[in-house]
């Protein structure tokens, strides 16, 4: 477990690395999207419900985990449209990533059926701030 949480810990820091590479590219990247925000923004808000309930038996929330996954595949697919939006897009990778991921998390959920209230306590606080960078990264974009 301690692997896991320090992989997740990895990939938070690699969304901060991100941030701060973008900082000198600005010019490059897209612009920002309302929609991509307000997506990203309802996304982690049914992941962060969804994640406390990892305490139960995964068979009880297994449609809404396919559920989140696929707005998850289409979020995704949307930012690929986008020119010079390939910062956003790795951002989306760490989420959707099979080690240190909420992918990750969902498949350890689906294997074990049910996580404790720790685990769960501290990937939620480590999957929210992915999301928190994919939402600041947004709010950054230069707005037209």
């Amino acid at each position: 477990m301690k692997k896991r949480i320090l992989n997740s810990i990895y990939a938070m820091l690699l969304s901060g690395a991100l941030i701060a590479l973008i900082a000198g590219c600005y010019p490059k990247m897209s612009a920002y999207d309302a929609r991509s925000y307000n997506e990203t923004m309802a996304i982690r808000d049914h992941v962060s419900v969804l994640m406390n309930k990892a305490t139960e038996n995964y068979s009880l929330h297994e449609m809404e985990v396919l559920e989140v996954k696929k707005e998850i595949e289409m979020m995704y697919a949307y930012e690929k449209t986008k020119t010079n939006n390939e910062y956003t897009v790795q951002q989306w990778d760490i989420v959707k990533a099979p080690k240190g991921s909420l992918y990750s998390f969902f498949d350890e959920w689906k294997q074990k059926k049910t996580l404790s209230p720790f685990y769960v306590s501290e990937m939620s606080g480590i999957i929210r701030k992915i999301f928190d960078t994919l939402l600041e990264l947004e709010s950054k974009k230069r707005k037209t």
